[in-house]
Parts: structure tokens; sequence; C-alpha cells
């Protein structure tokens, strides 16, 4: 009996864990999808088109103190250099190493990075590039 009941209540948390991790996909997919959204219409703002780093630097911090969700959001020439961000930067930053930065340059697509710690953040992040 005590097997039978063992196994029972084994099916159920592997039910129960399966249903969680659907879930968890789900929203994962919607925050990605709603990142692209978000930096797509960044992009297309007139102070990054110019490429304007004060104004970026403002407009990002403010974007941020408005959206929690995000570690930080910033913005790289085409070499890699991170030269506006809604946080100080108090060195040079480079991503031109980092593999979130080589595919979204070579691919010219919305990319997800993989699991670091921000060298600005110094957050475990991933990062979103377009």
């Amino acid at each position: 009996m005590s097997w039978q009941h063992r196994r029972v209540l084994r099916d159920q948390t592997r039910s129960s864990l399966l249903a969680q991790l659907r879930s968890v996909r789900e929203e994962e997919g919607r925050i990605l999808q709603a990142t692209k959204q978000f930096l797509s219409v960044l992009a297309r703002l007139p102070a990054v088109q110019r490429e304007d780093r004060t104004e970026c630097d403002l407009l990002f911090a403010d974007l941020l103190s408005q959206n929690p969700l995000y570690a930080n959001i910033g913005l790289a020439d085409a070499k890699g250099r991170i030269y506006a961000s809604g946080l100080p930067i108090e060195a040079p930053v480079e991503a031109s190493h980092r593999s979130w930065y080589q595919r979204c340059m070579r691919d010219r697509t919305f990319v997800v990075g993989s699991y670091q710690i921000g060298t600005v953040t110094r957050q475990a992040t991933f990062n979103c590039a377009i």
C-alpha cells in the first residue's frame, strides 16, 4: 500500500512541476516579447538614432525607474563599446566579446544572451539586444 501511495504522490508531484514549468515558460515568453518590442521602440527614438549619449543616459535612467524588471538599459556602438547607460558607467565597458553582442551584430535580429554577471550591474542577468 505504501508503495502505491508513494507512486501516486510521485506522479502528482511530477504533474504539478510540469504545470509550473509550462507557466514559467509562458511568462518568460511574454517577458521576452515585451522586451523585444521595448527595444525596437527605443532603437527608433531620435536620441538613440543621433547617438546622443547625454540624452540617452537620462532617458534610460528614467525608463529604468519605471521598469524594475530591467537591471539596466544601455547602448553600444558598432565596435561593442557601451556609450550610454541608465546606470552610471565608471569605466569603459566593452560588449564585443559577449556572445549576445556578436550574434546581434551578425544576425541583425533580437537576441537573448546567456546567464552572466553584468559588467555594469554586477547582477545575474540575461542580456537582450536588438
